[in-house]
């Protein structure tokens, strides 16, 4: 609602109009947090309902030994989503002042992201490029998961497809890119990509950890990209594969 008398006439005025403003802000701030609580209260209702299935499904009734260790093995991969979908949650609502500010070497990130790569997918063709040792200012915790979402993502969602990592560093910064080979996206769900709760349609919806399901993933890697001064840049054409690059500044 206007506040009376804002407008750019006397000094009155124009801090009536400065307040109005202010309040806005506020009001667009505190509309976008309970969005963002709302859509993660229904995103975390789904694998919580799985998960209690489950458990009341294997209680049901008696079953053999190897019947009940398969049954805790599906259900430890539940606890598992609901895990990194909580921690996706925490770490995009993490307060930018908690960030840490020390040297980070971006290939041990990198070389670690496609070692648990292909441990996830024995099957997955992942390859890691660089010309040597690159280090960065800033959080080894959200630049490692950031780094690990982005291979993650190529992995999933491009399944046969050749995943490539590289990463590279300049005098301006470093970059950490993730490229496949696979479908590709279209224009318009390219342009969504990295929006949190986002579910593009069939080719890159599924995930089997969740975390790309409710595209928390790559908002995850853009909200890092922004906490330390960089981009998160995102390129696909359908039929061409799809390429994440993440640029950080020196």
């Amino acid at each position: 609602m206007p506040l009376p008398g804002a407008g750019d006439g006397d000094e009155l005025a124009r801090l009536a109009l400065t307040l109005q403003q202010s309040f806005a802000r506020l009001a667009d701030a505190r509309d976008r947090e309970q969005g963002f609580l709302r859509a993660a209260a229904h995103d975390l209702r789904s694998p919580l309902a799985a998960l209690t299935a489950r458990v009341e499904g294997t209680l049901a009734r008696d079953r053999d030994a190897a019947r009940y260790r398969a049954d805790l093995r599906e259900i430890g991969t539940d606890i598992t989503r609901l895990s990194t979908l909580a921690n996706h949650l925490l770490l995009l609502a993490r307060d930018p002042g908690a960030a840490q500010r020390a040297p980070v070497p971006l290939l041990d990130l990198a070389a670690d992201a496609v070692d648990r790569a292909r441990e996830l997918d024995p099957m997955a063709d992942v390859d890691l490029v660089a010309g040597g040792p690159v280090t960065v200012a800033g959080d080894r915790v959200l630049l490692g998961q950031a780094i690990w979402n982005l291979t993650t993502n190529a992995v999933r969602h491009a399944p046969q497809a050749t995943v490539t990592v590289t990463v590279q560093g300049g005098p301006d910064g470093a970059t950490v890119t993730v490229q496949d080979d696979g479908p590709g996206v279209d224009a318009a769900t390219l342009a969504r990509l990295g929006e949190a709760f986002y579910r593009p349609d069939a080719s890159r919806a599924a995930d089997a950890s969740g975390v790309g399901g409710h595209g928390l993933g790559l908002a995850l890697a853009r909200h890092v990209a922004a906490l330390h001064g960089g981009t998160l840049e995102l390129l696909s054409v359908p039929g061409q594969g799809f390429t994440a690059a993440l640029h950080l500044p020196a």
